[in-house]
């Protein structure tokens, strides 16, 4: 049967063909054989279109290249200057290698280029809680957020104060040379959801001279209703995401008139406005953005030119389950691993409180879920800690003299996902960190529609680092589990299974594990058929 033509809004590649409208394939008979583990979670699709290889649920587990496993643990990147909440953790890119990381806080700004410690930046503290976002221009880092007008941060002077001409506003991006803000709060006209203003040409301190000026993006009476949601460069385009549209900005080559409006999609639109990123693959070269959207209810692809891809489709029955407050949802994007991370809290009392993540890698299309750590907010920075220099490197490299011998300086700093605690915590998700969680992958399940299934026996091709509680259960409806085996350390072997037999009307197992770097990357059963399922 083929995949029907509206399994998306746009083209598929072959990943997605495999993963969203194949056709149902009967489990086979004598043995199950599953070579891909990769392909994640998929519980929103029918039961004969659920890949074997698929998991109903991935716990606390990434899918990269080859395998399923356990994520890393989280632990103090930078031990934390104070106990204050952090609104904000940011990456700043400086020139020569001069990278810091930037944790903005209730009560101060701190900022480090070492692991070493905080230094303290002189200035007026924000004063509560509350989302924001920011920019990096003419090497300087620009804060917004409404308790304030734009703020700019000097890493030089290690100062921070409001630009006195800018205004209060939501959402920032640099673009055509200038610095572009969105959902103004206007002393005269209040509060415009559908405001743009921007800096002068090369200027973002000046937001009044000829080339600054400000924009409603009104084109008719609906549009009023129609808030703002987030500011995106992409080249030579300015994605504008709105509640239920998304619009585009182009340079005019007119001072006075530098950027022209065009609304674009009219069908979607983003009110999670934090969890809409900008992706790049893993060499930085800029790919789209992703967004989360509650009203429709999907996570979403988007690139200018070509519509925006749901990539939601598997999990979408619980993408937002028990989430407290979409509007203040984070999201953030790791390219080293291409995966793009949200976060939302459950608990209505501390809506900033995240506490369940998702987890979509662009690599094999796999969903996964966080449980913890409990967060204020997450972001990618790249490494300041211990880099690696090409002088550093042994061998036939060391050995050269002339250019190469001069590059001491060259600097390899992968990204890394940062998440900030409750406490103030500023910590690293690092696969050589343990921690306390507990990977689970959760099998789909693998009786038979008409007849009873006897699994006689099971396999994974598996391996671990380090000893860790990993357990294999089984159980008849995906809530009650029963203990076939119980490994206390797991990293001496390269396969576990049971050949203990177990029967039911539905089958499903799981693999639960504490063992540091923990992952399988395929799995094998022998399946019997019993009798026809018979009414009680």
């Amino acid at each position: 049967m083929a995949r029907p033509t509206a399994a998306t809004t746009g083209q598929l590649d072959a990943l997605d063909e495999r993963r969203q409208g194949f056709p149902f394939e009967d489990l086979p008979d004598g043995v199950i054989e599953v070579n891909d583990v990769t392909i994640g979670m998929a519980s929103n699709l029918t039961r004969d279109k659920r890949p074997l290889g698929s998991s109903l649920s991935i716990v606390n587990g990434r899918s990269r290249e080859n395998w399923v496993g356990r994520r890393g643990g989280y632990a103090d990147y930078v031990t934390k200057p104070d106990s204050n909440l952090v609104l904000k953790i940011i990456g700043f890119n400086g020139t020569e290698n001069d990278n810091w990381v930037v944790r903005v806080s209730v009560g101060g700004i701190h900022a480090t280029a070492t692991t070493t410690g905080w230094t303290a930046l002189s200035g007026s503290a924000y004063s509560a809680f509350g989302r924001m976002t920011h920019a990096q221009m003419l090497f300087s880092l620009y804060l917004a957020n409404p308790q304030k007008k734009i703020v700019k941060v000097d890493l030089e002077d290690l100062t921070f104060a409001e630009v006195s001409e800018a205004p209060i506003c939501r959402y920032i991006t640099p673009f055509a040379d200038r610095l572009v803000a969105a959902y103004i709060h206007d002393s005269a006209s209040g509060i415009l959801p559908f405001g743009l203003a921007w800096s002068e040409n090369a200027d973002p301190l000046d937001w009044t001279g000829d080339g600054s000026g400000t924009e409603n993006l009104i084109q008719n009476p609906s549009d009023t209703g129609d808030e703002i949601t987030g500011l995106l460069g992409y080249g030579n385009v300015l994605i504008i995401l709105r509640e239920r549209s998304i619009w585009h900005a182009v340079r005019q080559p007119f001072q006075t008139a530098p950027m022209r409006f065009i609304p674009i999609i009219t069908s979607q639109g983003c009110d999670m406005p934090y969890t809409a990123v900008r992706t790049v693959d893993e060499n930085g070269k800029l790919t789209g953005i992703m967004f989360a959207d509650k009203r429709t209810n999907g996570v979403f692809s988007y690139t200018p030119g070509s519509r925006p891809q749901r990539i939601s489709r598997l999990i979408e029955d619980i993408l937002f389950e028990d989430i407290a407050d979409p509007a203040k949802a984070e999201g953030t994007f790791l390219s080293r691993y291409q995966e793009y991370h949200f976060g939302y809290s459950t608990d209505s009392s501390n809506p900033y409180n995240m506490s369940k993540y998702r987890v979509f890698s662009q690599e094999t299309g796999a969903w996964v879920t966080d449980d913890s750590p409990t967060a204020t907010t997450i972001g990618v920075v790249s490494d300041i800690g211990a880099p690696t220099v090409i002088d550093d490197l042994s061998g036939f490299i060391d050995d050269l003299s002339g250019v190469i011998d001069g590059l001491g300086g060259v600097v390899f700093q992968d990204p890394i996902l940062l998440k900030c605690g409750t406490a103030g915590e500023v910590q690293d998700e690092d696969m050589a960190t343990a921690a306390s969680h507990t990977f689970t992958w959760t099998s789909q399940n693998i009786g038979a529609v008409s007849r009873r299934r006897l699994i006689k026996i099971f396999q994974l091709l598996m391996s671990a680092s380090a000893s860790g509680d990993t357990v294999l259960e089984f159980s008849k409806d995906a809530s009650t589990w029963t203990n076939i085996k119980t490994i206390s350390d797991p990293s001496s072997l390269s396969k576990i299974g049971s050949k203990r037999g177990f029967s039911g009307d539905d089958l499903y197992w799981r693999v639960t594990s504490k063992a540091k770097e923990f992952r399988f990357t395929e799995w094998w059963a022998k399946v019997l058929e019993k009798g026809l399922k018979q009414l009680t």
